[in-house]
């Protein structure tokens, strides 16, 4: 086609992207998660909610993102941070919008063409399965990351077009700024900056020499990664949520503690994810090969999802088909467009090739199944190349593109009619769109979310739940701190019971009581006893210190053990992790609290229950004869017997004071 009829440096169509964008969000509002979900999902809601800190590196800019989130004024919590990723991910498939149709109009001369080409490309993003099912539960941080890496991949690709420009200097400033940003929400953000260094030095490799235009780029790359603060502040003040506890105030919040060695080497391990101990780069946990296969098991996912794996065949044929058509937009991207190419080829490099080796995962776990004697991930890892599937997507509609114009060329029909004609070709477009919608969706489940109450209501008051890992921990922790269920039960995490900092929050988190009547917890004045026999009752709890005494003991032990390990606390100590003993070691040198626990519970006795069989009881220790007193002796108890005809409720010594009572001075 005639070279003079082509305008390459087209108005880019932003009101077009935002309609393929507002489609994309209607879509993942149609398939979104009512409520949480396994896995990291009920963590990072509830760090939005609380502002606390999930696992490292602690993502403080989701945080703060998510906490705005959760002020939306429609929709539970949970819905409103699973907007977030749903929203994420349709920018992110809007500017994928505005890159294809920059590619494009280097060699479609019409503008309709182009438009539905870049529409494909939307398309094929968001409805590629990791992508899709991410992007409908906030499971992990990776959406908003894919929301930066596509902004920034827009703003390269709008420099690579003038890089000698009026505002090419600015956008590189800009770049950088979005890169720290990104990478303040997930290390993932740093993915794009080799590309855009590859396309600098193929386009204006003098920018290099420019020290004014560097320093401004490294000082906005600074700029960015400050949301990192809020790391220290934020666990100054002990939020229910405190993962890593990258401070050094212990008691108190001060100029001293906060910037103190303490604080820094503690935020740096965080930031680093020294937690996880993953090897270095040369010892491999599996051959490359087999990493490799593990992209190719996740790629052959994006395009149809046989969870069952009842269509093997259709599925490595789709999976052969869109990488053949991924290869051809690559070259189709490098012969028509290679300003852009310079990006762009370096990116798909990037997050492939590069992020396999980097990311040095051992054999996924649903890979070659009939393999034994091989360490295993404990999880599908898909969720890692997200950004790998998203990019390629858009090599898949530019090679898509290609076939189409190849086809409409031979048809002898002339103008719009030869591209009608072989449209039909674009219905590969739609294939993932049909075939994940079903596995990708999470319209209508709240299993978790119930499994969470019933586990905790099946605990007696004030019990504590031994939990192993993230799936029964997370939801359980969203239940207390964001539905306020049962947040008098303690969960104890047997995993997290080797670290310095869990028995800390442990010890630090407050009392909460029992509500009786509404078998919950809840902040307050304990509420009365039920009048009537239909309420639940917690006298057949099957996870709690009542059902099993040797699981409250083995608790109580490991935590004794963990914190003995962690905190020597004594007169001779000097850690700094037994500053401030009387809180961060959990023994209050007051009875205070113990007794208003105990009168509480007996006042309630005979201000709703006429109708006891017996009267409630106090069990006093040696030294301490005065009813309704619980000294600090480790052997006091202070329990109230309590019966209203069928329902039973035995309040005692909170699980929380159980841990302070067995940490060591």
């Amino acid at each position: 086609m005639p070279v003079s009829t082509l305008d390459h440096n087209p108005r880019p169509s932003y009101g077009a992207a935002a309609i393929a964008g507002l489609v994309v969000l209607a879509l993942y509002v149609v398939t979104l998660a009512p409520t949480t979900a396994m896995w990291d999902a009920s963590e990072y809601i509830t760090a939005a909610y609380t502002l606390g800190i999930p696992h490292p590196p602690g993502n403080p800019l989701f945080v703060l993102l998510g906490r705005v989130a959760t002020l939306l004024p429609f929709g539970s919590v949970a819905v409103r941070v699973n907007l977030l990723a749903a929203a994420s991910s349709a920018v992110a498939a809007a500017i994928w919008f505005l890159v294809a149709e920059r590619v494009l109009a280097q060699w479609f001369e019409l503008r309709w063409p182009r438009l539905v080409g870049a529409g494909v490309a939307a398309l094929l993003s968001a409805t590629a399965f990791t992508v899709w099912n991410q992007s409908v539960v906030n499971e992990k941080v990776y959406t908003v990351s894919l929301a930066f890496f596509a902004i920034v991949s827009w703003l390269t690709v709008l420099w690579c077009d003038d890089p000698d420009g009026r505002r090419a200097d600015r956008l590189l400033v800009l770049i950088a700024y979005l890169i720290g940003l990104g990478y303040a929400n997930h290390p993932a953000g740093f993915l794009v900056g080799p590309a855009v260094g590859v396309a600098v030095l193929a386009r204006r490799p003098r920018t290099l020499l420019r020290w004014r235009l560097l320093g401004a780029a490294i000082l906005a790359l600074v700029l960015g990664l400050t949301p990192f603060a809020l790391e220290p502040i934020r666990a100054a003040h002990h939020p229910a949520m405190n993962e890593g506890e990258p401070t050094g105030c212990a008691t108190t919040i001060g100029f001293s503690c906060t910037f103190s060695k303490t604080t820094a080497e503690r935020l740096m391990a965080n930031i680093n994810r020294d937690q996880y101990g993953k090897p270095d780069l040369s010892v491999r946990q599996a051959p490359f090969s087999a990493q490799f296969g593990m992209w190719w098991l996740y790629f052959k996912w994006q395009w149809l999802r046989d969870a069952h794996g009842t269509q093997g065949g259709l599925q490595a044929a789709l999976a052969l088909l869109f990488l053949g058509l991924g290869i051809a937009g690559g070259v189709a991207h490098w012969r028509h467009d290679r300003a852009s190419f310079w990006f762009f080829g370096p990116l798909v490099f990037t997050v492939t090739i590069v992020l396999v080796y980097y990311m040095n995962f051992k054999y996924g776990a649903s890979q070659d199944p009939d393999l034994v004697g091989v360490e295993r991930e404990v999880r599908d890892r898909d969720y890692f190349y997200l950004w790998s599937y998203s990019a390629w997507s858009v090599w898949v509609a530019l090679g898509l593109a290609a076939l189409w114009r190849y086809l409409a060329e031979r048809i002898p029909a002339g103008g719009a009619r030869r591209w009608i004609t072989s449209s039909p070709v674009l219905l590969l477009g739609v294939l993932p769109l049909v075939g994940n919608w079903s596995q990708a969706s999470r319209a209508g489940e709240t299993a978790t979310r119930e499994w969470a109450h019933d586990l905790l209501n099946s605990v007696e008051p004030y019990g504590i739940l031994v939990t192993l890992g993230d799936n029964d921990t997370f939801p359980l922790w969203y239940a207390q701190e964001v539905e306020g269920v049962r947040r008098d039960v303690t969960v104890a995490v047997t995993s997290l019971l080797n670290t310095d900092w869990y028995p800390r929050g442990l010890v630090r988190r407050p009392i909460d009581a029992y509500d009786a009547a509404h078998g919950r917890c809840r902040r307050g004045p304990s509420s009365r006893c039920p009048a009537n026999s239909s309420t639940r009752s917690h006298s057949t709890s099957t996870c709690a210190s009542r059902s099993s005494s040797s699981t409250v003991a083995f608790a109580r032990s490991s935590i004794r053990d963990a914190w003995s390990s962690a905190c020597r606390c004594g007169p001779t100590s000097s850690s700094s992790n037994c500053s401030g003993r009387t809180s961060a070691c959990g023994r209050s040198t007051s009875p205070a609290p113990r007794v208003a626990t105990c009168r509480r519970w007996a006042s309630s006795r005979t201000a709703s229950c006429k109708a006891w069989r017996r009267k409630s009881w106090v069990r006093q220790s040696r030294r301490a004869r005065t009813p309704f007193h619980w000294p600090v002796s480790a052997t006091s108890i202070c329990r109230v017997r309590r019966r209203c005809g069928r329902a039973m409720a035995r309040p005692r010594r909170s699980s929380r004071e159980a841990i302070g009572w067995i940490v060591p001075r």
